[in-house]
Parts: structure tokens; sequence; C-alpha cells
């Protein structure tokens, strides 16, 4: 048996209605008094009416027309809470008028907050509870517009933001960078506007401007492109000799057997020049996202841990690796959850906890100019889009959702398919 309805307007009813009633005729509910449908000029909406107790006939909107189905049933269970109301008292449009102004003067008092206490304070403990309590966001917002932290929210408008992102380009930070400033900014007054810190979003319709196309945007556009190469066969050469010595060396024990301190870089190193993970992700590896017997590493880049629709990076495991993960594993006590990376206390590393020895694998290698641990990332890219990969997939692998920042900055070393291509088509038109 169906359900019955709590309303004698039906979905047909109401579609006929639209269609064909004519400006502002009604179409009444049987079983709610004061509820109906009102025809438009352009579509429908759906309305309550009522006597309050001195006499005076009120009617009000309760929600727009859609195509009478949810929203038909959404109207009517709402109708009939008023009615309920009403029978008990209450005048139902002049409390909606006083949560309104209550609303409106909540607000008001708060109109006054500074961008600088509102990060402190309440969105630094929407911030803690996100990962790393939330300190890599609070930082984008505090350094990049520490100018501006003692300017009221509501203040906030297009002027400001052109002259903060000058301000920022004149200091060469790259757009890229500009625009994820921004994005994060942009959260935080959404949450403001949640928090009814301010009336309305005041960043509604700002946005940033283009990107410049001077010399200096240029130039760093091609520095960054010349950080994201494939190292070269001697880099390579010399940091595989220079990652035997310090195994050799951090591999001694002491009486009670336990190896030096940094003898754990030797697996970071490893596996994060095979995944491609970033630093904070290999930090933050567990043993839970280590498969062995699947032969993979799955898990959920901190990056995008925070999105609605994350992204899951999947990297297979070769034999030379899963030997080596294998050693590790057993090596550690063959543990089933924790930080693959851990303390002795079993907490996760600082995140610069792998930068000296990083500076002495490179001094064992010989390379005295600048490289970074992140080259290995830049030379997983460089090395697949180079070798013909398709780059969806290099994006997939190294945690982009779409290939965007991998065209951006790798899709010139993709193979030169040009002159074949005009080989192809060439012979068509040969005599």
């Amino acid at each position: 048996m169906s359900r019955k309805s709590i309303t004698s307007i039906t979905e047909e009813k109401s579609i006929k209605h639209v269609k064909d009633g004519n400006y502002r005729q009604e179409l009444s509910c049987q079983k709610i008094v004061g509820f109906h449908l009102q025809k438009l000029k352009s579509g429908a909406s759906w309305r309550f009416r009522y006597t309050n107790a001195e006499g005076d006939k009120k009617s009000f909107v309760i929600a727009n027309y859609v195509d009478g189905t949810a929203d038909r049933i959404k109207a009517a269970e709402i109708a009939l809470q008023h009615r309920a109301d009403i029978n008990n008292g209450i005048d139902v449009l002049a409390n909606k008028n006083k949560q309104k102004e209550e609303t409106k003067n909540e607000i008001k008092a708060y109109s006054h907050i500074t961008i600088g206490e509102y990060l402190n304070t309440d969105y630094s403990i929407h911030l803690s509870r996100k990962t790393n309590s939330g300190k890599a966001t609070f930082n984008k917002i505090n350094s990049s517009f520490k100018e501006y932290l003692k300017l009221p929210i509501a203040d906030v408008d297009q002027k400001l933001i052109n002259q903060w992102q000058h301000a920022l380009e004149e200091n060469r930070i790259a757009h890229v960078t500009i625009e994820s400033y921004y994005k994060v900014f942009k959260t935080m007054i959404r949450k403001a506007v949640n928090d009814k810190v301010v009336a309305k979003n005041p960043l509604d319709s700002v946005v940033l401007q283009s990107q410049k196309t001077d010399g200096k945007v240029k130039q760093k556009s091609t520095e960054d492109k010349r950080k994201r190469r494939m190292l070269t066969k001697d880099e390579l050469g010399s940091l595989s000799k220079a990652l035997k010595l310090f195994k050799k060396k951090y591999s001694k024990t002491d009486h009670f057997g336990y190896h030096a301190d940094g003898f754990w870089f030797y697996m970071f190193y490893k596996i994060g020049a095979y995944s491609a993970l970033r630093v904070g992700d290999l930090h933050e590896l567990r043993w839970e996202e280590i498969m062995l017997e699947q032969e993979r590493i799955s898990l959920i880049p901190s990056k995008t841990q925070h999105h609605p629709n994350p992204c899951e990076v999947t990297i297979p495991l070769n034999t030379g690796i899963l030997d080596e993960i294998k050693w590790w594993h057993a090596l550690t006590g063959s543990p089933t959850s924790g930080f693959v990376f851990a303390n002795v206390d079993g907490r996760r590393r600082h995140r610069q906890a792998h930068e000296r020895y990083w500076k002495e694998l490179l001094e064992l290698a010989g390379i005295e100019y600048e490289l970074h641990f992140y080259s290995l990332r830049h030379h997983f890219c460089s090395k697949l889009v180079a070798e013909g990969i398709p780059l969806l997939s290099v994006a997939k692998l190294v945690g982009h959702k779409s290939q965007r920042m991998i065209e951006k900055y790798y899709s010139h070393l993709c193979p030169d398919v040009s002159q074949k291509a005009m080989n192809i088509i060439s012979g068509d038109f040969d005599d």
C-alpha cells in the first residue's frame, strides 16, 4: 500500500497548474489550510497564508516551485509545521522576522572582527581538526595577508585583493602560488559567513587579475621548468654509490643491537625515489598503506585529504623495491600498523628530519650544487613523460586528480612526434 500524501496537491496537478494556470492564480491544498501553489509570470511558488490573533491576514513564500516532486513534499511539510505553530498561538511570520532580526544583530555585533582575529580564534579551532592541525593553511594566510590582518573582514573587496596580488608579484611570487594563497583565503571567508561573522561573502564577485606576461614571470616559469628535470646519468650514478656508503655507515649497531639513528633514511630515500611520494606523505606513510601481499602502496595524499572527493594513489611494487620493503618490515619487527619511519617512541618524525641526511648523501655523492630531495619526484615525472607514458597516468601516479600540472611543467619533455606526424600526412600528397 502506498504512503498517503500529506497534501492534496499532486505532482500532476502542480505541473498542470504551472503550465495552464493564469498569472497569480492559486492551487489550494485541501488538507493543509493556507498552503497553496501560486502561478507567477515565470514558474510558480509554494506559499502559506494565515490569520494571526489580531485578525491580520498574513502570506509569505515557503519555496520556489521546481518540478512538483521533492520540492512539493518539502513545502507541504513546512506548511504543516506552520499550521501546528499557529494552532499553538504562534504568529509564524512575526517569529520568522524576529529570527531574521536576531541573526542580523548577531552579524552586526561581529562586523568589526578583523582577518587576524578570526584567523587566530574560530578559524584556528576549525583548522585544528585537519591534518597536522591545518598549520600549512594557517601559515599561508598568516604570511601572505600579514599586512591586512588588522582589517575587518567586511572591508575586503576587489581593490584590496588587487593590491595584495600586486605586492606578491613585486616580491616575485609565482602566479600559481598566489592562486593557492587566494584559494585558502576564500575558504576561510566562506567559513566566516557560515559562522555569521559577516552578513555576506565580500569575495563573491572578487577575482584575481590574470597572470603577468612580462620578463620576470617568463624567467620564473623558465626557472621552474629547469628545476623539473631528469637527474643526469652522472647524478644517478653518484647518488647510487653514495647510498651504498651511507647504508654501510649507518648499518652498524651498538651493543644493544640498535642501528645508528639515521639508518631509516636509507629506506626513506629508496621509497621516495621509487614512488615519487611527497616528503610529507613519506613521513606520514603507514604500514597499513603498504600492502605486501597485494604488492602495492595505496594511500590518499595529505594534500587532498580534506577534499570532498580526495585523490587516491595506488603504486604497484616491482620485485626490487618489494624485497627492500620486506627487508625493512622484518628489520623493524614486522609491524601491522604505525608509521613506516617512526621515531623511537613510535611517533612520526619531524617533517624536516630527512634534510640533514639528504645533505650528507649529497656530500658523499660529491654534489656541491643545490639539489633538493624533491628532485627525486621531478625525476620520476620527467622520466615517465619522456618515455611516452600518458600524462594522465603520470598524474595519477604522483597524486594529481588531473593532468594539468604535469602538462604545464613536463609536457616539453614529451617525445617529439611532430616530424613523424608530418611524414605520415605528406605521403598522401607525394607525386
